[in-house]
This record gives structure tokens, sequence and C-alpha cells, in this order.
């Protein structure tokens, strides 16, 4: 994120409106369409760039009456601070509107009743290798061993399985007008992103909308840990199918990204053994007493996903076109500006804090040196649980910062629910 340099002007394309009197202003952006401001923008670029803005300007001004999305914003307030990004002239034509017993699901067999079931025999301390293989190569294999996969009671991805699930039945319920909404978009803005490439054009609404609620019924399956060896993996395939559907129509909104690859880690895994309807009928309890490396592995492959995502983040910025330069803050406070800009052109109004914060170089400057710390080092994470604590604190507070500065939301990072596996991770295994 804010990789991109930009440059001393920015254009935005918008819808202007001119009331009776001739006085004009701009307009809410759900005039344009569903589906979320930076969705909504994202369509209206392509289609003004196209040559289609005229179509849009007279569709918005055919409405009777405003959104109700732009009845909620009062008001369009001007830009707090433009450091890096000047008034632009309104691309779109001008439009007059009216404003008035189951088996382990990873190894195919069930963990032991009793103590510790230990690692694979290769993963052994005490294991006879080949007489060929250097000492260090064990040590090494021992010690990834002891830290990525302890033996661990199954309320580890349990816990997971539960915030995981519950987070998706929570952010897609909500939503679910949004998504039918996106599915009824004109086709011109149809653009397939991941698994939706297979497409050249939308599906018809109604087919579209099936995986949306398909989705929602694995989903408290999913949750409920009822049948999990089926649900688990079934569940990652219409979630997956619709968060790429729906950012065919706009951008990838990549928090979704990691719930996507935490869902399929945990579909994968024997993430049902505890606190699920599974292990009642299987075990008579919701808390069986049993422990396994495979429990111990589940949130580190979680976390494993989680802290790659941050280094690509960390690597785009240094690879871009500021290199370490991005590190000076110059490019973060004009993309604040930027975006600033985007939503007092788009109807939402800018942030008052940022009259605030706008002239202090410096400040955006440690946010800048510090969330590149953060990414970069995020790998850390897996080498010891208690950095892995201090990598969730930090991120979730960069992403609360991110909030509260640009307005710009992450839900599944603020929610919390994606740094779970980070405090949940065991204690590693003694020698």
């Amino acid at each position: 994120m804010f990789s991109a340099r930009r440059s001393a002007h920015y254009r935005v394309a918008h819808l202007l409106g001119i009331d009776a009197d001739g006085t004009s202003r701009p307009l809410h952006y759900s005039y344009l369409g569903t589906g979320g401001l930076n969705a909504v923008r994202r369509q209206v670029r392509r289609r003004v760039r196209d040559g289609d803005g005229r179509h849009l300007a007279e569709h918005a001004a055919a409405r009777r009456s405003p959104p109700a999305t732009a009845q909620r914003t009062a008001g369009s307030s001007r830009s707090a601070w433009s450091a890096a990004a000047t008034t632009s002239t309104p691309t779109c034509a001008a439009a007059t509107a009216r404003t008035s017993p189951r088996r382990s699901s990873w190894s195919g067999r069930r963990p032991s009743q009793a103590v510790a079931a230990g690692p694979p025999p290769w993963w052994r301390p005490d294991a006879r290798r080949p007489d060929d293989e250097p000492p260090l190569s064990r040590r090494l294999a021992d010690t990834a061993r002891r830290h990525l996969a302890p033996a661990a009671p199954p309320t580890a991805p349990a816990l997971s399985r539960l915030a995981v699930g519950g987070y998706h039945l929570w952010h897609v319920g909500r939503r679910r007008s949004l998504y039918r909404g996106v599915h009824r978009t004109a086709s011109e803005s149809f653009d397939p992103v991941g698994v939706a490439r297979v497409l050249n054009k939308p599906l018809p609404p109604r087919v579209a909308d099936a995986p949306l609620d398909a989705s929602l019924v694995t989903g408290a399956l999913f949750t409920a840990g009822i049948g999990h060896r089926v649900t688990g993996p079934l569940h990652s395939a219409p979630q997956t199918w619709n968060f790429s559907y729906r950012n065919s129509w706009s951008m990838v909104f990549h928090h979704e990204n990691n719930l996507v690859l935490h869902t399929m880690v945990l579909g994968a895994a024997p993430a049902a053994d505890a606190l699920s309807v599974d292990a009642v009928l299987r075990d008579g309890t919701l808390l069986p007493e049993r422990r396994s490396w495979m429990y111990g592995a589940t949130p580190a492959v979680m976390n494993g996903a989680v802290t790659l995502t941050y280094l690509l983040a960390g690597l785009a910025k240094l690879t871009g076109p500021d290199g370490m330069r991005w590190a000076n803050g110059a490019s973060m406070r004009a993309q604040v500006a930027v975006d600033s800009l985007r939503k007092e052109m788009l109807g939402e109004g800018s942030n008052p804090l940022l009259r605030v914060l706008g002239p202090h170089t410096g400040l955006f400057a440690v946010m800048a040196a510090g969330s590149l710390v953060l990414e970069l080092g995020a790998p850390l994470a897996l080498a010891d649980r208690r950095l892995g604590w201090l990598f969730a604190a930090g991120a979730f507070s960069m992403h609360w910062g991110i909030k509260v500065i640009m307005r710009i939301t992450f839900p599944y990072n603020l929610s919390g629910v994606l740094y779970l596996p980070l405090l949940l991770m065991p204690p590693p295994e003694r020698r």
C-alpha cells in the first residue's frame, strides 16, 4: 500500500451537480453506482476514460431522489490541505440532480487420545538420519519443528476457526445487499480478476447471487464444526469465488486475501477437534484431552501467510519508484492528500484531522519509517511468539491509525481476528 509515486497534480473523475440557482457542487458517489467509494471511483474512472462519462451523468440526473448513502452525508467540506494534490477539473459531464469419529484431515488418522502424538518420524530429534547428512541440518530441522509445530491442545485451531468463521458470517452477511447490487452493475464495468478470469462476461445476477448465499450456509457449518472434513475445504470454494467476482467490478480489496488464506488453512487442518459439534459427537465433550503437533502447526501456517503479505507490502515500497526514499514520508503524505481530494470530490468530505497533521512532515516520516520496519520485520514474528505478540500489537495499531487519519478501513485487520493466531501460538517444545 502507498507504494505508487504521486505527482503534484491529481485528476479525479467525479459527478458535478448544478442546482436551480446555478450553483454547482460535487455529488455523492452513490449516485453513480454501488460497492463503496473505492469500487465506484474505479468504475467511473474506467468508463470516463472509455468515453462513457456523459451517459453516467445523464443516468445520475435521471434519479428522482438522492441515494440513501448520499442522504446520510451532510454536504461536502472543502479539502483540509493539499500538499501534493490540487483541485481537479470535473471529468464527467455536468448533471442536473434533485437534492431534496472422524479422522484428522491432515494426516488421514486421528491424533492419539492419550498424551502427545509426536511429530512425524523424520522430525523427531532421536530419529536416525543418513550418515552423510550434516549434523547442523538436523539441529535446524529440530529447532524449526519445536518452534513451528509444537504439540498443542486442539483448542488452538478451534478458537481460530470460531473467530474466522464468525467474522466471515458477519462480514458477508452485513454486506449481502451490497454484493447483490454489485452483481447488477452495468456489464461495461466488469473486468475479471482471480478465479473469475474464467468468465468473458458477467453472470446473470441471480446466478451470481447463488454462491454468495451458499457461502453463508457453508460458513455456518464451518464455524459450528459440523462435518468439518467436508465442510472445511468446501467453504473455501464459494468464499474465494465471491470475493474474486466482487473485485472484478472495481478493485482488489487486499484485506480479503488474508481471510481467504486463513479459511483455506483451517479448512485443511483438524480445526474442529474441539469446540465443535464434531467433537461432541465423537468424544462426548467440547474439550477432548489430547495433544498433537498438528494443532500447533495450524496457527504457525496461518501466521506465515500473514507475515508474508506484510513482507510483500514492504518490498513493494522499496522496489517502487522512490526506493529507500519512501521512508522520508513524502510518498505517504502525498497519498493522504490524494485520498482526501478523492473523498471531497466524490461527496464523502475530507477529514478535519488533516488540518492538524498535514503540515507536520516529520510526523509522516516517522510513520513511514515505522511501517517499513514493521512490514519488513514481519517474518521475525515466526521466530518467537513474543515477537509475534509485538508484531500483532504494532500492525493492529497501524491499521487503526490509517482508519483515523485517512478513513480507510481494513475490516479484517481492524477486527483483530487476523492477529489471533499470533496470540494463540503455543510455546516451543523443550529439548
